[in-house]
């Protein structure tokens, strides 16, 4: 059995470093390129080739932390971080603060003035408090065998938004406000939900205003990059979006309760930011400007007791299921989601619980073509394990040793790297914190499912 090494000898070292701020200029040389540092985000690209790794610089070794990019081939010992030979290109590593959080990739392309396509991808960096705004291109590496491959793995810093409140650890693209601006079913808002860990502040990017601001374009009257916030007194870990709602369902430390948030027009839309009724009698604003936060809780407890300290959290694609990492004590939590006929709301009422050992962190659900094979894979960072189970009964398909301290996970199409339209394998890839390491878990059905068939460092 594996056992966490280093990190909680750091954790003073780190909270340390945090408590003097961003302003503080780190003595010291930057992390070497080509190699993984304390790893913690993961984020494939959609096309399958690479995948972004936010190095966290935890042991506060170098001056910064990085993002690094992780070339895939198909002989997966082959894979490599870009960087580590002298012809891969520099840009294939982007510099940030230390203590960076996880990384996420927006699904879809953009194309810039010039009509050249790129990627947009976030990273929360605690040291900072601040979001760094990615800018991903192509670009023409080596490929293990000589050969000259393009691969989406040229990074460039957009722009750095401050969220003017302390550890920003998590972001999530994806949600979005209705702003009431006259016109029929109103102007959809595109959010970017960023929470901290310190006093469990959730803060809101309005992404409209972001792309403004990157293109040099004026912001209109009242209208503001971070949109506005709320508070949690629970704090906030992960979050996750219902498939079928789009509300933001919330796990917390110190809160025996899932927190489910509906975004505010009237705290984020710039229609609702006029004028203050409470200040002027003559203040009119639209219809839904006072609809308030949706905001309400679900019990976070299991047939054990406990319920505090809740991490990971996954959706089925159905939105049906919600399933979470809890340890208090260590288990997955099930939760039914399904939206209730009367109402039209979630359920979301906790129907079972699976006992687990030492310190489930991450959780990804995994749908699968084949009626009833659906996975739910859970991370257990102190004992090491990638846990594999069927999604519907909980049964343990297999507890996979994978390394010391694993927490994010992604989940990669091999045949997407051969590009010959085959089927290929589907596999996990697993950050091991405490190592250093990627590892490689086989999830396609046979001789091998569940086993470590690479470990990439």
């Amino acid at each position: 059995m594996f056992h966490r090494t280093v990190s909680g000898a750091l954790a003073v070292a780190a909270l340390s470093v945090l408590a003097v701020g961003c302003s503080t200029d780190i003595a010291g040389e930057d992390p070497p390129a080509g190699q993984l540092h304390y790893p913690i985000g993961l984020a494939l690209h959609p096309d399958g080739q690479s995948i972004f790794v936010v190095n966290t610089n935890f042991n506060v070794e170098f001056r910064r932390g990085s993002v690094a990019v992780l070339l895939l081939e198909e002989e997966l010992p082959n894979s490599r971080v870009l960087g580590a030979v002298s012809a891969d290109p520099p840009e294939t590593r982007l510099l940030i603060d230390s203590f960076g959080g996880n990384l996420v990739l927006e699904g879809e392309p953009r194309t810039d003035a010039d009509g050249t396509s790129f990627y947009r991808g976030y990273v929360p960096v605690r040291e900072g408090n601040s979001v760094e705004v990615l800018r991903i291109d192509e670009t023409t590496v080596p490929g293990h065998g000589g050969e000259q491959r393009k691969v989406w793995g040229a990074l460039t810093n957009s722009r750095r938004v401050m969220t003017q409140r302390r550890d920003p650890f998590r972001a999530l693209p994806g949600l979005s406000v209705t702003c009431p601006d006259g016109s029929d079913g109103g102007r959809e808002v595109p959010l970017l939900a960023v929470e901290h860990l310190a006093l469990g502040e959730l803060v809101f990017i309005d992404l409209d205003a972001l792309d403004r601001d990157i293109a040099g374009e004026p912001l209109e009257p009242e209208e503001e990059i971070i949109a506005g916030e709320l508070n949690l007194p629970g704090g906030t870990v992960d979050m996750a979006i219902h498939p079928l709602t789009g509300e933001l369902y919330l796990t917390s430390r110190f809160s025996n309760a899932l927190e489910i948030i509906r975004p505010d027009p009237g705290t984020l839309c710039t229609e609702c930011k006029v004028c203050d009724p409470g200040e002027d009698e003559s203040c009119s604003l639209p219809d839904g400007c006072d609809d308030g936060w949706g905001w309400r809780s679900t019990a976070v407890n299991n047939t054990t007791g406990g319920g505090f300290d809740s991490r990971g959290l996954s959706f089925d694609v159905s939105g049906d299921r919600l399933y979470v990492a809890n340890r208090g004590p260590d288990s997955l939590l099930v939760f039914n989601t399904a939206i209730e006929e009367e109402t039209g709301e979630p359920r979301d009422e906790l129907i079972d619980a699976l006992p687990l050992p030492a310190s489930p962190a991450g959780v990804r659900y995994l749908a699968r073509e084949a009626p009833g094979r659906d996975l739910v894979l859970v991370t257990c960072f102190d004992e090491g394990r990638l846990w594999i189970l069927d999604a519907e009964t909980l049964l343990v398909r297999e507890a996979t040793p994978v390394g010391y301290g694993p927490y994010e996970m992604v989940v990669a199409q091999l045949d997407l790297l051969s590009g010959d339209g085959e089927p290929g394998r589907t596999v996990a890839l697993v950050a091991n914190f405490d190592e250093h390491s990627i590892a490689v878990v086989d999830l396609e059905e046979g001789s091998t499912f569940g086993a470590v068939i690479a470990q990439l460092q």
